[in-house]
């Protein structure tokens, strides 16, 4: 992706460490430095891209209703106006967990939390 144009890697080393609470005795920088790339990514890229996407590779961004992300902004913004950001709910889903309750869809539908 690096070749073609996609994607800009950055080499970073993280100076930052701090001591966690309770102390843990060993410096963390894990949070801290996930804040401080978000910015970067933020202010090097806000004047050249059209949207920013803060994505783990483990983590997936599946619409429900439309086939691609594009479809799903373009509706929204139709129908709401210009939007400055979009939030999505983190849910998982491990092969060890029972089904759903047989009344999932109906609460879902009942909290709106189904897009």
């Amino acid at each position: 992706y690096a070749k073609e144009g996609d994607v800009e890697i950055h080499s970073w080393p993280l100076p930052m460490k701090t001591d966690t609470w309770p102390p843990s005795g060993k410096p963390e920088i894990h949070y801290f430095a996930q804040m401080a790339s978000l910015n970067d990514c933020l202010f090097r890229y806000r004047n050249r891209s059209q949207y920013l996407v803060y994505q783990d590779l483990d983590e997936f961004i599946i619409p429900r209703k439309h086939d691609t992300w594009a479809e799903l902004i373009q509706e929204r913004e139709k129908l709401l106006g210009e939007i400055s950001s979009f939030q999505f709910r983190c849910v998982f889903f491990r092969k060890e967990w029972p089904s759903p309750a047989k009344d999932f869809q109906n609460a879902a539908k009942k909290f709106k939390s189904i897009i």
